[in-house]
């Protein structure tokens, strides 16, 4: 049992505040894109997953290519936004 906490302990801390903000911003966008946009219940997870996906993405595409711009915390705001969305029109566009 000690040996698994060591390894647990090893590992990233997966629930860090900006990951948590992370998630309840994305969650916010793809409840809102599917308040405005109507449609059945199995299309809210699959906005979840696209919102999830575009502001990972989002996050993480800049520190590639860019210098760091309007930021909340550790996160990105601006370019996150951008990729949350942008595969949220996406995935509403490959359901249609």
């Amino acid at each position: 049992m000690d040996r698994v906490l060591e390894l647990l302990s090893k590992l990233p801390d997966l629930a860090s505040p900006a990951m948590v903000m992370g998630l309840i911003i994305s969650s916010g966008y793809a409840i809102a894109f599917r308040a405005l946009l109507g449609g059945r219940r199995g299309k809210l997870l699959v906005f979840l997953l696209a919102s999830g996906l575009g502001f990972a993405l989002g996050q993480s595409l800049p520190f590639a290519i860019a210098p760091q711009g309007c930021t909340l915390g550790e996160i990105r705001l601006v370019e996150a936004s951008i990729g949350a969305l942008a595969l949220l029109f996406l995935a509403r566009r490959l359901q249609a």
